[in-house]
């Protein structure tokens, strides 16, 4: 335990003291202005679409933090901890917490927002289990960017260029499969393979309050998905040596 915590804030030390966290700090600050500078704006609405931006941001994050590794620094302290398993779960478990972070941030920010507009900024007054629930659902899609920024890690595909276009690609299926399905429904049975984005979209579409079967389906769905993607990249890293 004392291991992971260790080497989680050696990843922290070492993202904040680069400047590839500058970007996606700016672009979450433009789409939370722009988000909330109208009102009154829907609480299930706004946060759904926070989600979605989170996941992007957290995708760049994710493909970013693998180009910013070093392998001569990556073997020295998988040697150090002697155990590489333990090393690639504290990455995964580093960008989630960075996902976390991100989305307090996007929660706490309308929060703040309402109170300063004489709580005028939603249509409904918000309540605490909006705020947990919005997070944990905002937390669930970061994850799931995260596990699809660093899935091509460097060695998984060396090709950088390809790299960068394959984990574009597969962001943009995720925000666009929705319309996609309704255009051509036989797709489903290829596009499950993408993001679950627009299924977060599909289960709040048009809901006014939390649903909590509906946030725990959610959460599962992206949970697993997450999950799913974070095992894939270690079993490809623990068979691409170094």
């Amino acid at each position: 335990m004392k291991t992971t915590y260790e080497l989680i804030r050696y990843h922290f030390h070492s993202y904040f003291k680069s400047s590839r966290f500058v970007m996606p700090v700016v672009i979450l600050a433009v789409v939370l202005y722009c988000m909330y500078t109208i009102m009154p704006v829907g609480i299930v609405d706004s946060f759904s679409i926070s989600s979605v931006c989170l996941f992007l941001i957290m995708v760049w994050a994710g493909l970013s933090y693998n180009m910013l590794e070093d392998p001569v620094s990556e073997q020295l302290m998988i040697l150090r901890v002697r155990s590489d398993i333990t090393y690639y779960l504290s990455c995964s478990l580093f960008l989630i917490l960075l996902g976390m972070l991100a989305c307090l941030i996007s929660t706490l920010f309308p929060v703040i927002q309402n109170l300063l507009n004489h709580r005028q900024l939603f249509l409904r007054p918000i309540k605490a289990s909006d705020i947990l629930c919005g997070w944990l659902l905002q937390s669930a899609s970061a994850f799931v960017g995260s596990s699809v920024g660093a899935l091509l890690h460097p060695r998984i595909m060396k090709d950088r260029k390809i790299a960068i276009s394959l984990t574009a690609f597969i962001a943009v299926m995720a925000v666009s499969k929705f319309g996609i399905l309704q255009e051509i429904p036989a797709s489903r049975s290829v596009l499950w393979i993408f993001p679950p984005m627009e299924e977060l979209n599909s289960i709040f579409a048009g809901e006014e309050t939390y649903s909590l079967l509906k946030v725990l389906e959610a959460l599962g769905i992206l949970c697993l998905y997450g999950t799913a993607v974070s095992a894939l990249r270690i079993w490809l890293l623990k068979k691409r040596k170094f």
